[in-house]
């Protein structure tokens, strides 16, 4: 038993839910145990009795234990109960986790501001927030994208922040992007102008 699980052991740390998820259900096999079966509940025993389907199961929900990481094993783990019982808490740890997560990064995506950033790293992390919402099921739109990009900008950004909202067709992410860029490198020649004019020496009046 211990060699059986030693050469299926894969950690979720890495991988994620998702791929757990799919060599569990995707009909892998302890052996000749189908793991599918007694994950989706479609595997059930004969009768009362029936002391092979128990020692499969028990396979099977071994099997899932050791392929978790120590924190998620530590409050998955119970006493009793069925493989698809322990499959059951650890897709439902697996969904509240990505739901606060998602609710986590779009309050980040919102609230987000250019600061002191460059727009090309600014927008770089926004992309980066949006991506992975996409990975826990929440994406957003392009268009949302460009809305929240806007709304991070400060001041200086106004006239052309006016130029995007009214654009038709509205512009994608990566052309709002390109059109700040744009601006930025308009602003920081103006104001090297200003500041050269600044330094100018004013001409001797003559007496």
């Amino acid at each position: 038993m211990a060699d059986l699980l030693n050469g299926r052991k894969q950690s979720l740390r890495g991988g994620g839910f998702r791929r757990f998820s799919a060599v569990a259900n995707g009909g892998d096999k302890l052996g000749e145990i189908s793991t599918c079966g007694h994950v989706e509940g479609t595997a059930v025993p004969d009768d009362d009795n029936d002391v092979l389907w128990r020692k499969r199961d028990g396979l099977v929900k071994l099997w899932i234990y050791g392929t978790l990481a120590p924190p998620l094993f530590k409050s998955s783990f119970k006493t009793g109960g069925t493989a698809r019982d322990v499959w059951l808490r650890i897709e439902n740890q697996f969904r509240n986790n990505k739901e606060s997560r998602a609710i986590q990064l779009d309050n980040d995506l919102r609230t987000k501001e250019i600061g002191n950033q460059t727009v090309r790293e600014f927008s770089q992390e926004l992309k980066s927030i949006a991506d992975l919402l996409e990975n826990v099921d929440a994406p957003v739109s392009d268009k949302t994208l460009v809305m929240y990009m806007l709304n991070g900008l400060n001041e200086k950004f106004d006239h052309i922040i006016n130029v995007i909202k009214h654009q038709k067709p509205y512009p994608t992410f990566e052309e709002a992007r390109n059109m700040l860029e744009l601006e930025e490198t308009r602003l920081k020649k103006s104001t090297k102008v200003t500041a050269s004019h600044k330094t100018m020496p004013l001409p001797l009046r003559r007496l």
